[in-house]
């Protein structure tokens, strides 16, 4: 991190980490965050911690180890906003730790819903919390009552809407009477790619649906005439169409994140990861939508990224800790998960990502511990 004069000059290195710098009010700290924020529906790294850093001697203090993201600090110096991923879960909420503390405290939640809460910052009184967050279905500016003092929400959240389908991250001026963020939209199109007898493209892309706020990974059924996908960002559900971009629908809906839909070998079912129990599983359903249940039921592993192999035996499903383990389609939920497949190399863990026709191998990539 590092500091500048307003109207330019040589800046000055204050730390040799850091992101997110938030100035505390008396000029002279800075408090920041350990990892960089790219985007509230992802997160690169592991665990991000709070710092504060002293202007004057350089010297740094810790002052929340736990998971905290895009700090800010309240007018009156008392308490520092920040977001942070609840563990085992994709949503995102909002917490406050004080700034002095002589001992660790627990950190006190702002939020605690299934909307992507993220970019905190204090209106200038320290009566309210503004942040973005996808409640409403598209992301936008909110904010919150809160005690500065205690850090305690005194109300539900209220939206203070702004003219964008996608708006953050948010930054004040210091009176409050500004406020700057940046606002897009985003389009996607599934498309479809014919291919010659070389396996290269052989025209150009057929669009089959255009336009939707957030398509992510496609999955073509065993015969070819279907495609299923799951939504983003602000409902993830999974969704089904034909192969020629007719007959759309919806095959779940609800506040859960249901990800990555595979068909199974006789094309009739999906099986997908969704953290509907609480926390990420592989569960399976029926293409109108019925015979919803769990593949999984594990008691700490995560499992995610389904994979039916072509011969109907086997779903091929990756942990983050282990890798990808293959799964007997005949298991019961509540049956271990049997030993990961090998590591390609000792520090790095398998993850699959497709069988052969055959069903006899296994395609991956390896990944780091921390990837």
């Amino acid at each position: 991190l590092f500091v500048v004069e307003p109207l330019g000059g040589s800046p000055r290195r204050v730390t040799t980490f850091g992101h997110d710098p938030a100035w505390h009010p008396d000029g002279r700290r800075i408090v920041f965050a350990t990892a960089a924020t790219q985007s509230p529906y992802s997160r690169l790294g592991g665990r991000s911690e709070l710092w504060v850093a002293d202007l004057a001697n350089g010297a740094i203090r810790r002052i929340f180890e736990g998971d905290a993201m895009q700090p800010s600090v309240s007018p009156n110096g008392l308490r520092v906003a920040f977001w942070a991923r609840r563990r085992g879960l994709a949503r995102r909420d909002l917490f406050t730790v004080p700034v002095e503390a002589d001992s660790p405290v627990a950190p006190v939640a702002v939020t605690d819903d299934e909307a992507v809460d993220w970019s905190p910052f204090w209106s200038a009184d320290g009566r309210y919390l503004r942040f973005g967050s996808d409640r409403d279905g598209t992301m936008n500016l909110w904010q919150v009552a809160v005690d500065e003092a205690s850090g305690r929400p005194l109300g539900a959240p209220e939206p203070l809407s702004v003219p964008a389908t996608h708006a953050g991250p948010f930054r004040a001026s210091r009176d409050q009477r500004t406020i700057v963020y940046e606002a897009g939209t985003a389009g996607f199109d599934l498309e479809k790619v014919p291919l010659g007898g070389d396996g290269l493209p052989s025209g150009p892309p057929i669009v089959l649906l255009s336009d939707l706020e957030g398509i992510s990974d496609p999955s073509v059924s065993p015969d070819g005439r279907l495609v299923a996908f799951s939504s983003f960002p602000a409902t993830e559900d999974l969704w089904v169409v034909g192969a020629d971009g007719s007959g759309l629908r919806r095959i779940t809906a609800g506040p859960f994140r249901d990800r990555a839909p595979a068909f199974s070998a006789d094309g009739g079912r999906l099986f997908f990861h969704s953290d509907r129990s609480g926390k990420f599983e592989i569960w399976e359903i029926r293409l109108d939508g019925s015979g919803l249940v769990p593949f999984t039921r594990c008691r700490e592993e995560q499992p995610f990224g389904a994979l039916p192999s072509p011969d109907g035996r086997f779903v091929a499903a990756c942990t983050g800790s282990e890798g990808a383990h293959l799964l007997p389609v005949s298991r019961t939920p509540d049956d271990p998960l049997p030993a990961p497949l090998p590591r390609p190399e000792p520090e790095r863990r398998f993850e699959a990502s497709a069988f052969s026709p055959d069903g006899r191998l296994l395609a991956g990539h390896a990944i780091a511990p921390d990837e």
